[in-house]
């Protein structure tokens, strides 16, 4: 198995652009940010705990999820994705390195691991399954023009704010500014086909697209994991693509305790073995928020 690596410098270029130094010791707006995310963390294991004695099994299932997400979609405008300097939000670490960092940013960081991924692949045609918004589907279709890309998104907040990108035939100027690469075709994200559907039954046929990814996404599929990774597994032809929380990289403390208190994600790298895919790369040290790793596997369909 060979690991993937990122150049360092790519990855600094792009915090520069937020205004954001990485630094060992962390700063006081990384204390009070990670303090009040233990905060939260506490709070939530107190609140299921006592749900638990009460007799009630609270789980995050996938109709609270979808709904949650459904109202953020609808409100989260792509302006917001314009990079701005001091924006605030998550303390995130990578290595001994320590910053604070807006959602927006964090996944302009995932771009880049996305990109170069696909770089390496050099595929046709490109799957992304949960695709949210579409943020990394239209970046990445002008980046390359050449992929044919499609998404499938369970909510209609999500698929209504990429088609809004996709009929308007043109990648706003604020995504044009806030993608961490350089693009090739402003015009191609209007050839993106995104449709609203579920993971667990994909509308492709067998070994129908040469990479299915995932960015995030299987985060919030505990509930149907398996029927996911199935589904994942029987459409790609060549090679999937994940970027997410696996338990390989959230084995202990917080990080454990905020996947189980929150239902996220609980597959190892192993386990997609059981699926016919074959791990051939793997980074499991990538920038990632501090109360939840993530790492990037790229294996191959076993046929």
């Amino acid at each position: 198995m060979d690991r993937f690596t990122l150049s360092p410098a790519h990855f600094d270029s792009l915090l520069k652009r937020y205004g954001i130094t990485p630094g060992k010791n962390p700063s006081a707006q990384w204390e009070r940010a990670s303090s009040a995310q233990r905060w939260s963390l506490a709070k939530a294991i107190v609140k299921k705990t006592l749900a638990w004695m009460a007799g009630r099994h609270p789980k995050n299932g996938q109709q609270q999820i979808l709904k949650a997400y459904d109202g953020q979609w609808k409100k989260k405008a792509f302006s917001r994705y314009l990079p701005q300097v001091d924006q605030g939000g998550a303390p995130w670490q990578w290595g001994d390195l320590k910053w604070v960092m807006s959602n927006e940013a964090g996944a302009a960081v995932r771009l880049l691991f996305l990109e170069e991924a696909l770089n390496q692949l050099n595929p046709s045609s490109v799957l992304e399954v949960g695709a949210g918004n579409g943020i990394n589907l239209l970046v990445l279709a002008a980046r390359f023009p050449l992929i044919k890309f499609s998404g499938i998104e369970p909510t209609s907040g999500g698929v209504e704010t990429a088609k809004l990108v996709i009929e308007d035939g043109e990648l706003p100027d604020a995504l044009v500014s806030f993608s961490p690469f350089p693009l090739s075709d402003v015009s191609a994200p209007a050839r993106i086909r995104m449709e609203q559907g579920s993971a667990e039954h994909l509308p492709y046929a067998d070994a129908s697209v040469d990479v299915v990814m995932t960015s995030l996404a299987l985060e919030q599929m505990e509930e149907i994991r398996h029927e996911a990774l199935s589904e994942i597994a029987r459409v790609a032809k060549d090679w999937v693509v994940m970027l997410e929380p696996f338990r390989d990289v959230n084995q202990s403390g917080q990080r454990r305790a905020y996947v189980r208190t929150y239902d996220y994600f609980q597959g190892s790298i192993a386990e997609l073995a059981r699926y016919g895919l074959k791990v051939e790369q793997v980074c499991l040290d990538m920038p990632h928020k501090s109360i939840l790793g993530t790492a990037l596997v790229l294996a191959r369909r076993i046929r």
